[in-house]
């Protein structure tokens, strides 16, 4: 936190950042945040996603509760110059969730899946990104885990290619958790329930670093 309130200076400094301690969550309408998106569109690094933000006419933030009377959200001035590794990293990192503040919303599927084998029931569970959203404008800073299932659907037969067993407890393939033990599975199952759930990820709300 020391490093990072000492690079986060050095950027104020140089006019590239707002005033860095705050902990403000609020970007209001005076900064001229549009002017902002444009200036920032001129750097390569942020092109894509600033003019895709402004020719879709996304230039209101979502902001969160934390309100500072002397300072908003730290935020990118929109100026730009060469910086050394550290700094041009904090650097990203601010312009970047600055710019998430305005995208779309995010959504992700979860499934989960029921296979029953003989008395063994077995679970596998997964999820994907289905409308990255504000996750595109947000990377690298984004870590989520993508597991794929195959598509079910419920009461489906599917063949078992193999089991196995290892000492002194059963490991299983990854995702897939045993829910009830003590019985040899049969060479074919059936998937007793297959679900999806959809959830939203909302923008991330201008925070302080």
């Amino acid at each position: 936190p020391a490093l990072s309130l000492e690079l986060a200076q050095t950027l104020y400094e140089s006019s590239l950042i707002s005033y860095p301690r705050t902990s403000s969550q609020k970007l209001p309408a005076k900064l001229n945040l549009k002017r902002i998106i444009e200036q920032l569109s001129k750097n390569p690094a942020y092109e894509k996603s600033s003019k895709m933000l402004l020719s879709s006419g996304r230039t209101v933030p979502l902001e969160g509760k934390k309100e500072d009377p002397a300072h908003p959200a730290i935020h990118p001035t929109g100026l730009f110059r060469q910086l050394g590794e550290r700094e041009g990293k904090l650097y990203d990192l601010i312009a970047k969730r600055f710019l998430a503040c305005f995208g779309e919303a995010a959504r992700r599927e979860a499934q989960k899946v029921e296979i029953l084998a003989g008395k063994e029931t077995y679970l596998a569970s997964g999820n994907r990104t289905t409308a990255p959203g504000w996750f595109d404008i947000y990377a690298p800073y984004v870590k989520l885990d993508e597991v794929v299932l195959p598509a079910f659907s419920e009461g489906e037969q599917v063949q078992l290619s193999s089991f196995w067993r290892s000492s002194p407890t059963p490991r299983l393939p990854p995702c897939i958790s045993r829910q009830r033990s003590s019985s040899r599975a049969r060479p074919s199952a059936k998937v007793r329930a297959s679900s999806q759930s959809n959830g939203f990820y909302r923008i991330p709300r201008a925070a302080e670093v």
